[in-house]
């Protein structure tokens, strides 16, 4: 499938691919990740039966240019990338179903954009998504394989790795990672009632973000807005498990206003 661009305020190229017809819906992928998943999970032709479906690589990821300084990953310079893609897509309103990390920038997104018309999010919460305290350990754990992958000595680290471990090591993204984690920290703190479209949050039962949902879930409802547990779905399985999934979110995308 043929690589679109679209170029973000500050100059970043911003990757997605375009498939389908009808309404506009993008797809946010986790971090770090690429399009590819949505791909890989069989989603783009049942989508695309229905919807212009246009999977998003997140500045950083995938094709997507990969600016390293945290201010590159300020909430509203990935905001601004969706909306870029939008424009450049010929899209005045748009669907957004997004994980994880992509779910977060749903939640930003359909918090403070009229365009989005349902919002969809898998495997992130309400209220802050990272504090400070939570992640100056991963930086800290972070940073000498970051140091170790420049220097090109995994090899010789002396931490507790196993050998495919080391091996993801020498590709993973850790500067991007550590970038959007430390940016992370400052990103507004959305609560359901902020939501301006109809919304659609899924976890599983064997996901993290359980505990936090299920204490959220008197706020959400109060809103007007809908949960789902699926039973036995870890993190990554809310997409990878499509057959589970997709005839839960579909029927809601497909709702008329």
């Amino acid at each position: 499938m043929e690589t679109q661009y679209a170029t973000a305020p500050d100059g970043v190229r911003i990757a997605y691919d375009r498939s389908g017809s009808g309404p506009a819906l993008l797809l946010l992928h986790g971090l770090p990740g690429s399009r590819q998943r949505w791909h890989t999970a069989g989603y783009i032709e049942p989508l695309g039966q229905h919807f212009t479906v246009i999977a998003v690589d997140l500045r950083g990821n995938g094709e997507s240019d990969r600016p390293a300084s945290p201010a590159a990953y300020a909430e509203e310079r990935i905001l601004a990338d969706i909306l870029a893609v939008a424009d450049a897509s010929g899209a005045d309103h748009f669907s957004l179903w997004g994980h994880s990390f992509g779910a977060t920038i749903v939640r930003q997104v359909a918090a403070t954009s009229d365009r989005v018309t349902r919002a969809v999010l898998a495997g992130t919460v309400f209220g802050p998504v990272y504090r400070q305290e939570e992640v100056d350990p991963i930086l800290a754990e972070m940073q000498p394989l970051a140091d170790a992958q420049v220097a090109g000595t995994l090899d010789q680290l002396d931490v507790e790795m196993s050998s495919e471990e080391r091996e993801e090591a020498t590709t993973y993204p850790f500067a991007m990672v550590m970038a959007s984690l430390q940016s992370l920290v400052h990103w507004r703190q959305v609560q359901p009632n902020q939501i301006r479209c109809p919304l659609l949050v899924y976890t599983g039962t064997n996901d993290h973000v359980l505990e936090k949902l299920e204490a959220q879930r008197a706020a959400i409802e109060a809103a007007g807005k809908q949960l789902v547990i699926f039973d036995g779905l870890d993190h990554g399985q809310l997409v990878d498990a499509r057959k589970t999934v997709l005839p839960v979110v579909l029927p809601f995308l497909l709702q008329q206003p």
